[in-house]
């Protein structure tokens, strides 16, 4: 299954129709959607659909930096709190640091 999802990413971002910026985000809306259908089970209903989009645990995806997860709750619906921190070299830009975490939006 990774296989597969890693090969439609690649092929998405491949394809001179698609628009770059928004490629990788569906693939990664894609993504998390499978991942909720499969928590649901055979209980395919909107209400257990919300429930389980609300419970993501450390879900990681193929498009994402290595250590950044996926992670809602009931009351914190904002799935991504983690970053990477990257600077410009003269050619490309290079990750240095670890992962930083921290909730978005409180004071």
């Amino acid at each position: 299954m990774r296989q597969l999802e890693e090969a439609t990413g690649r092929a998405l971002l491949e394809d001179e129709g698609a628009a770059a910026p928004q490629a990788p985000d569906c693939c990664l809306t894609a993504q998390t959607m499978v991942q909720v259908l499969k928590q649901c089970g055979e209980e395919l209903t909107r209400e257990n659909v919300m429930r389980q989009a609300a419970n993501l645990k450390n879900f990681e995806l193929g498009l994402l930096l290595p250590g950044i997860k996926i992670n809602t709750s009931p009351t914190d619906y904002f799935p991504v709190e983690q970053m990477q921190m990257s600077r410009f070299n003269g050619e490309h830009g290079e990750l240095f640091g670890p992962t930083i975490t921290g909730e978005i939006g409180t004071q």
